[in-house]
């Protein structure tokens, strides 16, 4: 039972994100185009208490964009060569860099039979 690998948990698979699935085995693949639309700054805030003062210096802050797609199965045993339990999907979305939260993440994607959905999430490391 400790051997088991998943995907819908922590690892997702855009344009699946919701959809969870358990195996013996997995394979994800990923592929993302980030590009800056408002560079990383890095703002400093003065309070007049001195307990926040190294709480409030180099707060980042920045705005970028992504184009994405990403594909992964889980299985049982032997591999298959059935496709259709695979998971795909692309899309695209907007990365706000904020203070004391790594990353904020608003997304589309698509499934590649074209099912939508919308995705925000919080502290995601690629």
């Amino acid at each position: 039972i400790y051997a088991h690998q998943f995907l819908g948990y922590r690892d997702r698979i855009r344009g699946h994100f919701y959809e969870q699935r358990e195996g013996e085995n997995r394979a994800i693949f990923g592929a993302e185009f980030r590009f800056p639309i408002l560079p990383i700054r890095y703002l400093n805030l003065q309070y007049g208490d001195i307990a926040f003062g190294k709480y409030s210096n180099d707060l980042p802050f920045g705005i970028s964009g992504g184009i994405y797609v990403d594909a992964g199965d889980v299985w049982w045993g032997q591999p298959s060569l059935n496709k259709s339990g695979r998971l795909a999907g692309f899309g695209a979305g907007v990365h706000i860099h904020l203070p004391y939260v790594e990353l904020l993440r608003i997304e589309y994607a698509f499934s590649f039979s074209g099912e939508p959905e919308l995705i925000v999430d919080l502290q995601v490391a690629f």
